[in-house]
C-alpha cells in the first residue's frame, strides 16, 4: 500500500516540475484539488459479506494441496490435514487445490432440524461440495466457473454466494467438505468466510450495496453521452481524434460497468471464465484507443515523428499484450494472465509519465497543458483503482469510484480541450483566408497599377505623335504625380475618401487634356462626409469613370459631354454615383471610336471582384439606362455601394 502511495506522489511530483510556474500557476493548485479529491473519495473496500445479514457464521479448516488425484475419501481417511486458516500466509496461486472442512458442532439447531437452509460461502472459480446422502457420498458443483453449479451469486457481495443445504447431507462428524480452486486472480485466504441462513439473502440490498451501483450508473451515462457526442464530431469534422476519443470512452463505460449490468452477458459466448478474461482485456483496447488519440490530438505524426514512433511502439505493444493474453486462456495458463495483468497498468503508468513530460517539454501550448491535466487526472484515478486495492477487493469491485472520478474529469477536459482545439483550427483558417484575401487584393491592385498607367502612357503617346507638346509636357506632369501616389497607396489595401477624390480628380483632368477638353466633369461629395475619416478600397471608382469616359462620351457626336461624379452617404454605406450623358449601352455595341481597343479592359472586372471582398462588407454596383423623353438613350448612371465603418 505505501508503495502505492510513493509512486502516485512521483508521478505528481514529475508533472508538476516540468509545468512552468509563471505560465500556468492555477494547473498546479487544479491538480492538488483534483488529488485531494481522490484522497477523500476513496474509502477501505467492502469487501466481506454484510454478518449482521446471516444467521450465524461457521468456522473451518484447510487443507492446501497441488494434488489433483486427491479424493474424498483420502481426505476423510487423514483428518491431521487440516489447519486453521490462520496458519496460511500466502496468497492463492491457479494451481492451489484447498479441501475445507466446516465444522458444524457449534450449530446444533442447523442439524437437528430437518429444514433446509443456506450455506453462504466465497464465490470461487471452481468448487465441488460433498455431503452426505443415503448412505454414500454426493458431490455438487458451486463455483460460478463450474457449469451447472448450484450456487447463487449474492447482489449486495459481489465476492460471496449462497448454496442451499439439507440437514441431512451433514456428515457424522458434524463436517461439510468443499474441494475448491482460485484462477482468476490472488487473494488472501483470510479473506474466506462461511456462515449459515434460514431464508435466502441473495436478493437482498442495503442502502451502502446500492450507492456503488448509482456511481456506475452516472458514469455510464457520462461515457456514453460523450461517446455518441464525439461520434458525431468525428462524422461532421472528419478528425481522428475524436473518433479515438469516442472509441476510448466506449472502452472506458464497457470497463467501468462490466460488473454492474448483466445485460452485456448476451452479447458474449457463454463461457464464464472467457467473460471475465474479456473483460479484464478492455484495458489493452482503452491504452490502443488512448494512445491513438494521443497520436491525433496532439499532431504527433507532422510535429513530432521520432515520438509519435515510440507512441505507435506501445500500441503495438498493447495489441502484442492482448494476443498474447488470449493465448494464455487457449492454455489455461492463469498465472501468467494474472501477472500480464498487474504489469499493464505499471507500464501504462510508466508511459503516461513519459508522454506528459516530453509534452509540456516539447511546447508550451495550451492544447498540451490541458493534455496533461487530463492525463494527471485519468492517471490519479487509475492508480488509486489498481494500486490502491485492499487484499479483501482484489477484482476491484469496491474502489470503482476513484476511477469514475478520474475518468470523468478526464472527459471533461479532453472535451474542452478538443473544442479548443477546433477552435484554435478555425482561427488559424481564418487567418490564412485574411492573408489570401489580403495578397489576392494586392494582386488586383497591381493589375489596375499597369493597366492605368498603360492607358497613361498612350495618351501621351497620342500628344506627341500629335504635336501637342505643351499638353503633353503638362500631362506628364500630372502623370508622374499620379503615378507616385498611386504606387505609394497601392502598397495598402485601401485608401481615404479624401485620397480617392485627389487621385480622380487628376485622373480626370488628364484625360480631359489628353482629349482636348472634349467632355466637362464635376466632382460632388456631401457636406457629411469626413474625405480623411472614410476607408475605401483604392481607386475602386476609376475603372467606371474610365468606361464612361472612352465608351460612354466620347462616341457622342453632340457637344454636350458631361460627366458628374457624387459622393453621398447612404446609412452605413457610401454612394459613389457616376452619370454620364454619353450615348448608352444600347448604342455602344456599333459606336466606334479611335481610343477604344480590342484588348479586353480588366479594370472593371478587377473592381468588382474587390467589392465583393471588402473587409467591412461586400459592396455592389448597380447600372441605370437613362432614356430622354423621346425614350432615346441619353447615357448611363453607375452607382457603386461600399460599406464604411
Amino acid at each position: 500500500m505505501s508503495y502505492s502511495f510513493e509512486y502516485i506522489k512521483v508521478c505528481g511530483v514529475l508533472i508538476l516540475q516540468v509545468i512552468p510556474m509563471n505560465r500556468i500557476r492555477g494547473l498546479r493548485n487544479f491538480f492538488f484539488i483534483v488529488t485531494s479529491i481522490f484522497f477523500v473519495s476513496f474509502g477501505v473496500a467492502q469487501s466481506n459479506i454484510d454478518l449482521s445479514k446471516l444467521d450465524g457464521t461457521i468456522p473451518f479448516q484447510i487443507f492446501k494441496t497441488q494434488n489433483e488425484s486427491l479424493s474424498i475419501n483420502q481426505i476423510l481417511s487423514d483428518s491431521t490435514r487440516f489447519r486453521p486458516p490462520s496458519d496460511f500466509k500466502d496468497k492463492t496461486t491457479p494451481k492451489d487445490i484447498f479441501w475445507i472442512r466446516l465444522d458444524l458442532s457449534q450449530n446444533d439447531s442447523l442439524i437437528e432440524s430437518n429444514d433446509k437452509w443456506f450455506l453462504t460461502h466465497n464465490s470461487f472459480d471452481h468448487a465441488e461440495l460433498y455431503y452426505w446422502n443415503n448412505k454414500k457420498i454426493g458431490k455438487r458443483n458451486i463455483g460460478k466457473l463450474d457449469s451447472k453449479t448450484a450456487a447463487q451469486p449474492l447482489k449486495s457481495a459481489k465476492y460471496f454466494s449462497e448454496t442451499q443445504i439439507s440437514s441431512d447431507f451433514i456428515f457424522k462428524e458434524r463436517f461439510i467438505y468443499l474441494k475448491l480452486k482460485r484462477v482468476t486472480f490472488l487473494e488472501n485466504i483470510g479473506n474466506w468466510e462461511f456462515g449459515h441462513t434460514k431464508d435466502s439473502i441473495k436478493n437482498i440490498f442495503s442502502w451502502n450495496d446500492v450507492l456503488p451501483t448509482i456511481y456506475s450508473y452516472i458514469f455510464s451515462g457520462i461515457a456514453g453521452l460523450m461517446t455518441i457526442i464525439m461520434l458525431v464530431f468525428f462524422g461532421y469534422f472528419k478528425k481522428l481524434e475524436f473518433l479515438m476519443y469516442s472509441l476510448y470512452t466506449f472502452f472506458m463505460l464497457l470497463y467501468a460497468i462490466k460488473d454492474e449490468f448483466v445485460f452485456l452477458d448476451s452479447f458474449l459466448p457463454n463461457y464464464s471464465l472467457l467473460k471475465i478474461w474479456l473483460f479484464e482485456d478492455i484495458t489493452f483496447l482503452i491504452g490502443i484507443a488512448y494512445l491513438g488519440f494521443t497520436i491525433h490530438y496532439l499532431n504527433l505524426k507532422k510535429e513530432h515523428r521520432l515520438f509519435c514512433k515510440i507512441v505507435v511502439f506501445s500500441i503495438f505493444l498493447h495489441i502484442l499484450f492482448f494476443i498474447i493474453d488470449m493465448a494464455f486462456y487457449l492454455l489455461r495458463d492463469y498465472m501468467a494472465h494474472i501477472q500480464l495483468m498487474k504489469a499493464l497498468p505499471i507500464w501504462d503508468s510508466l508511459f503516461s509519465v513519459l508522454i506528459a513530460v516530453y509534452v509540456l517539454a516539447m511546447s508550451k501550448k495550451m492544447v498540451n497543458y490541458l493534455y496533461v491535466l487530463g492525463l494527471a487526472a485519468f492517471m490519479i484515478g487509475v492508480g488509486l483503482h489498481f494500486y490502491l486495492t485492499s487484499d479483501g477487493d482484489p477484482m476491484r469491485y469496491y474502489n470503482k469510484l476513484s476511477l469514475y472520478i478520474g475518468s470523468t474529469i478526464e472527459i471533461i477536459i479532453f472535451a474542452f480541450g478538443l473544442i479548443y482545439k477546433l477552435f484554435l483550427e478555425h482561427i488559424e483558417r481564418l487567418s490564412f483566408e485574411k492573408e489570401a484575401f489580403i495578397n489576392k487584393n494586392k494582386a488586383l491592385r497591381a493589375q489596375i497599377n499597369p493597366h492605368f498607367i498603360f492607358n497613361a502612357l498612350g495618351s501621351i503617346q497620342h500628344l506627341i505623335l500629335h504635336r501637342k507638346n505643351d499638353s503633353a509636357l503638362k500631362y506628364l506632369t500630372k502623370f508622374s504625380r499620379m503615378a507616385r501616389n498611386s504606387l505609394e497607396a497601392s502598397i495598402e489595401d485601401s485608401g481615404t475618401l479624401e485620397e480617392e477624390i485627389e487621385m480622380l480628380k487628376d485622373y480626370l483632368d488628364l484625360e480631359s487634356l489628353r482629349f482636348d477638353n472634349a467632355f466637362s466633369f464635376s466632382i460632388q461629395v456631401d457636406d457629411q462626409l469626413r474625405g480623411s475619416e472614410i476607408e475605401i478600397p483604392f481607386m475602386v471608382s476609376q475603372p467606371f469613370v474610365e468606361n464612361a469616359i472612352i465608351h460612354g462620351l466620347l462616341p457622342k457626336e453632340s457637344v454636350k459631354k458631361e460627366l458628374s461624379v457624387t459622393f453621398k452617404k447612404e446609412m452605413d454605406s457610401l454612394a459613389c454615383i457616376i452619370d454620364d450623358s454619353g450615348i448608352g449601352r444600347v448604342n455602344r455595341k456599333t459606336a466606334k471610336t479611335v481610343y477604344q481597343n480590342k484588348r479586353k479592359s480588366r479594370g472593371i472586372e478587377i473592381a468588382l471582384s474587390r467589392l465583393k471582398n471588402w473587409k467591412y462588407g461586400a459592396g455592389k454596383v448597380e447600372i441605370i439606362d437613362k432614356y430622354d423623353d423621346n425614350n432615346n438613350p441619353s447615357g448611363t448612371k453607375i452607382i457603386i455601394i461600399i460599406p464604411i465603418k
